[in-house]
């Protein structure tokens, strides 16, 4: 009988990146994380108003919907990392990683924002639809090609 492989695909987005993550500093707590990335976790920006901020993104800047995502910050370990966007000051904002057999992907901000999302959001009129961004970060984490990093 062959052995099958369970394959485990994590995905977190803002909160979820959070939890995803080893862990991050709250006030004068430290919250442990699920472990599920090679990574900690911050508050990117402590304002829980949400607004448009601009991201890099697979080398190009994009305005991306933010509200009190994290940013993340990269732990040694044998995974291999793929850094998928940057903040402005260069901390990581998305990232897809091995995890064992699988794959985790997290972000700070919501590619997959809906108009209705941004009606009343500071900044709005620089939005634009970057639901392509969301489609693309499915996609490299669900494929079954390798990840290349570039940790």
């Amino acid at each position: 009988m062959k052995k099958r492989l369970l394959q485990i695909i994590i995905l977190g987005i803002c909160g979820g990146g959070f939890l995803a993550s080893s862990g991050w500093q709250e006030e004068t707590i430290y919250r442990k994380g699920w472990g599920l990335i090679p990574a900690e976790s911050s508050v990117f920006e402590n304002s829980f108003d949400a607004r448009i901020i601009p991201v890099l993104w697979a080398g190009k800047t994009r305005p991306l919907f933010f509200k009190a995502g994290p940013a993340f910050h990269l732990t040694p370990g044998q995974e291999t990392v793929r850094i998928v966007a940057t903040y402005g000051d260069g901390s990581i904002a998305a990232l897809i990683s091995t995890y064992g057999k699988g794959r985790g992907a997290v972000c700070g901000p919501h590619p997959e924002a809906r108009r209705a999302w941004i009606s009343e959001v500071k900044g709005k009129k620089t939005w634009t639809p970057s639901l392509d961004l969301a489609t693309d970060f499915l996609k490299t984490l669900l494929s079954p090609t390798p990840l290349n990093g570039n940790n």
